[in-house]
């Protein structure tokens, strides 16, 4: 992979970390709205004056837990593997793991309530946190997917891979990567140890090397992913 390549996905990496924290941002003060306001579903009759004191108090006091919140968030997405490239990730892996990060979040945030006994946090409020937080990231990451698998079918954002092996196991995979022009994989060509497989195609994908030309086709070539799919033994 060139160093252009790396920078881009880093920048990449951090633009999504940047959206991600702001989305758990907004659904922190949505959940803080929608947790002062439930009282309405219960008819309860709040004078105007005392409301509005006593919703900029309670704010006060929970805007200090929005930092480990967001560090929560940031770690067990991270653990999830949600930054890392996710252009042969579905859609149902990807909603899983905002899931599961939730979960782990959400855990985290009522054993420091617990442990601090920290009142004002309302289970009203966490159970807010924990359904907007998840309905904001899935519908923020499926655009972002739907997005660059757009683009990838355009022919841009793609990766040019080049596959070792011959057999079985990389027929299927390349069959695959035709199947799936969404993940934006270009093959630049396959790799075997055998010389008398030189320019020979496989399902029109050719031969382009043995073991020993593969320095001299890297410094030739743009390749993003080497990807050894050889025997077991």
């Amino acid at each position: 992979m060139s160093r252009w390549q790396k920078e881009k996905e880093q920048l990449f990496r951090k633009l999504l970390m940047v959206i991600d924290m702001f989305m758990i941002v907004v659904s922190f003060f949505i959940s803080f709205i929608l947790r002062q306001n439930v009282h309405i579903f219960y008819k309860l009759d709040l004078i105007p004056g005392e409301k509005v004191i006593a919703t900029l108090n309670s704010l006060g006091e929970h805007i200090y837990i929005l930092p480990f919140l967001l560090f929560s968030w940031w770690a067990a997405l991270s653990s999830s593997g949600l930054y890392e490239s996710f252009r042969r990730k579905n859609v149902i892996e990807i909603v899983w793991g905002i899931i599961k990060s939730a979960f782990f979040v959400m855990i985290a945030l009522t054993t420091v309530e617990f442990i601090f006994k920290l009142q004002f946090i309302s289970r009203t409020f966490i159970a807010f946190l924990f359904f907007i937080g998840i309905l904001f990231l899935i519908i923020e990451r499926i655009s972002i997917v739907f997005f660059l698998r757009f683009l990838r079918k355009l022919g841009y954002n793609y990766k040019n891979v080049l596959i070792i092996g011959t057999g079985p196991r990389a027929e299927n995979f390349i069959k695959l990567v035709h199947k799936h022009n969404e993940w934006g994989l270009k093959i630049l060509g396959l790799i075997d140890i055998d010389k008398n497989m030189l320019g020979r195609a496989i399902l029109e994908e050719k031969v382009i090397g043995t073991l020993d030309d593969i320095p001299k086709i890297l410094n030739e070539n743009v390749v993003n992913e080497a990807i050894f799919i050889v025997p077991r033994s």
